[in-house]
């Protein structure tokens, strides 16, 4: 077994870095980004203005969407994608 010995200035500075570490994992963690974004927000990412593009997109399925009753959700990470996947180099 090996014995490790710090003064303890040392210590404490090192569970001060300890403890904000893990205050911004748990910061992080607790609140997570939101993926799914409504439709201006998706037209406005694409750079569209046309409703009737977006549901176009939408039936050919180009990225992930949600529906429940009236409410349509785009997830972000996936319009994304499609952006990446379409753009020109």
């Amino acid at each position: 077994m090996d014995v490790i010995v710090i003064d303890s200035e040392a210590y404490k500075m090192l569970l001060k870095e300890i403890k904000n570490t893990v205050e911004i994992t748990v910061k992080s963690v607790a609140q997570p980004k939101p993926d799914w974004i409504g439709e201006k927000e998706t037209m406005c990412l694409l750079g569209i203005k046309s409703k009737t593009t977006l549901q176009n997109l939408r039936d050919a399925q180009e990225f992930k969407f949600s529906k429940h009753g009236r409410i349509i959700r785009y997830s972000k990470m996936s319009v994304l994608e499609f952006l990446e996947r379409n753009s020109k180099h």
